[in-house]
């Protein structure tokens, strides 16, 4: 398969915001299965590039300029969660503004794939509700992720916010 860039969304089940520091922290995607079908493995990100400019996007508008950028970004128990930091601009207070209200709660990664499989026999059985996914990304590389209104990933969900 060519190196084609993919975008997934995932509502963030755990979100908080920092009104001192201007941050927000959530789940950004899971190893859950999305509504397109595939799996991504969360562990097998690769995030070395994207930390050398780790900008935050609304709605993976490569055209705009970032509105945050990533102040961490880590695996933990199958989710990657990451905090991200908004910008002094009215885009990025905006954005801000929607997730502090309660108003926006999704993010979204954009990647390449490096290695993928379809599920086997023995991945079903252990996970059943593999049984519909068409594809598991055991390797990728992140580019950017993105505050975005609508997920493909429905297990990001924002539930609490400080």
């Amino acid at each position: 398969m060519p190196n084609t860039m993919i975008k997934k969304q995932f509502i963030s089940s755990d979100i908080k915001v920092n009104d001192e520091e201007r941050t927000v922290t959530a789940v950004i995607s899971t190893s859950g299965v999305d509504r397109d079908r595939e799996v991504i493995k969360a562990k097998g990100g690769d995030f070395a590039n994207y930390l050398k400019n780790p900008v935050v996007l609304f709605a993976h508008d490569y055209r705009e300029l970032p509105i945050a950028k990533a102040t961490w970004i880590k695996v933990k128990a199958g989710k990657i969660v990451a905090e991200a930091k908004f910008a002094d601009t009215e885009m990025a207070e905006d954005v801000y503004q929607l997730y502090k209200g309660g108003f926006l709660s999704a993010f979204s990664i954009g990647f390449i794939p490096q290695k993928r499989h379809a599920p086997s026999p023995k991945e079903i059985e252990a996970r059943p509700e593999l049984a519909n996914v068409w594809s598991i990304i055991d390797e990728w590389e992140l580019l950017e992720f993105s505050a975005v209104p609508v997920p493909s990933n429905p297990q990001a969900l924002a539930t609490a916010v400080k």
